[in-house]
């Protein structure tokens, strides 16, 4: 996206102390980086290198580089000077999580089943802004993106208690269906928990064992054997006359989800790693449900728990606003005129803010089922402090008129 020069602000002065701190990471990462492209068997990528020269185009900023929470709600982000260097979503990852992440997607401990695209859903939206931000000036490009992610955030927050619902719903059901999954699996292999946990560890142990180097040696040699037997297969193609009879390409042969390298990992006892992998990814599959649950219900509570804050501190506020009218002084100095329009709008929005709590609670209740009686203390409160306020605010309204 392109800019041209505009006034500064405070927000351009942090994303462009962000870019700084990360140019100087990707500096750092420079000097022990290999140039070139990242590969990984016969894919190569460009995104997320170690270092990047500025693009020949003329424009300032590349684009952005976003950080999103689970739920899809934007947290922070910073303009991209060259283009997606690894450096950027690092610094915005020591920006927002001080957590050190072993594992990765499905088998780190914690992680629920976070879909893992929410960053994307993000681009794909704010991508469509780039059809006019890239003739405007820093300042009009900067409160166009503004008001675009605040609107984006503000449909998701809006949106979350379906969200969650859904979630916990669908989570509900592949917890059956894998539970089911994995005991057809045992039974397959005629083993019992124990073995089962045990070749977990198995597979734990192996991916400690590995390291850098280690994986460095590992893809050469996959990368010899490869070209080797691709030259063999060809040799003996020319050999055979009848089609039928050819062998395919190595690539192909490498697409079964059965092969194994005999020196990647040894496994123990007569069974091979490509079952161990199997059990091991069931396992952790069912692990991951199982904590999703756990953190869908915790976020319930906590959305919950939030509109009610929100709630008792505009009553709290209605009720000052009420105590200076009657008093006929303002603590927040303002007139009596704009108290009275203070106390329309604050009663307006507990009015709107009731309505939402009652779709929210029927949503919550329909989806969490057994599980919603953990909500049940937080709702009798509302509903007594809702009684309440009710009561308190007929009486205001009569004193006032």
């Amino acid at each position: 996206m392109a800019s041209k020069e505009g006034s500064g602000s405070s927000e351009e002065m942090e994303l462009e102390e962000a870019l700084r701190k990360g140019e100087l990471l990707a500096s750092e990462l420079e000097q022990e980086a290999t140039p070139g492209k990242g590969i990984c068997g016969t894919s190569q990528w460009a995104a997320a290198k170690e270092f990047s020269r500025r693009s020949t185009s003329k424009v300032d900023e590349e684009g952005l580089e976003v950080a999103v929470c689970r739920h899809g709600i934007l947290l922070k982000a910073l303009n991209m000077f060259r283009g997606e260097i690894f450096a950027y979503p690092l610094f915005l990852q020591k920006e927002l999580a001080s957590a050190n992440i072993k594992w990765g997607g499905r088998n780190q401990h914690g992680a629920g089943t976070t879909i893992g695209e929410e960053v994307e859903q993000v681009n794909s939206f704010l991508s469509r802004t780039a059809i006019c931000t890239k003739y405007m000036s820093k300042a009009a490009r900067t409160d166009m993106l503004t008001v675009q992610v605040m609107g984006w955030n503000n449909r998701k927050f809006l949106n979350l208690d379906k969200t969650l619902a859904q979630r916990y719903i669908k989570t509900i059901q592949r917890i059956n269906d894998e539970s089911d999954n994995l005991e057809s699996l045992r039974t397959e292999l005629e083993v019992d928990d124990n073995m089962l946990q045990q070749w977990v560890t198995d597979v734990q142990q192996c991916a400690d064992s590995d390291s850098n180097k280690r994986r460095h040696r590992i893809r050469r040699k996959v990368w010899e054997e490869k070209k080797g037997l691709s030259a063999a297969i060809a040799d003996y193609n020319d050999l055979v006359a009848d089609d039928s009879e050819k062998l395919p390409p190595a690539d192909v042969l490498f697409q079964k989800e059965n092969h194994v390298w005999p020196w990647e990992c040894h496994g123990t006892g007569s069974v091979d790693l490509y079952t161990k992998k199997r059990v091991f990814d069931k396992v952790m599959l069912l692990q991951r449900l199982r904590e999703e649950k756990g953190i869908l219900v915790r976020e319930v509570k906590q959305h919950w728990g939030y509109l009610q804050n929100v709630t008792t501190a505009l009553q709290e506020l209605s009720m000052q606003v009420s105590d200076d009218l009657k008093s006929h002084s303002s603590s927040l100095k303002l007139s009596e005129g704009a108290l009275q329009g203070l106390l329309c709008v604050l009663r307006r929005r507990l009015h709107e803010l009731g309505f939402h709590q009652d779709a929210i609670r029927s949503t919550y209740v329909r989806a969490l089922g057994q599980d919603a009686s953990l909500l049940q203390d937080s709702l009798e409160e509302e509903d007594a402090l809702s009684s309440t306020d009710d009561s308190t605010d007929d009486g205001e309204e009569k004193l006032s008129i």
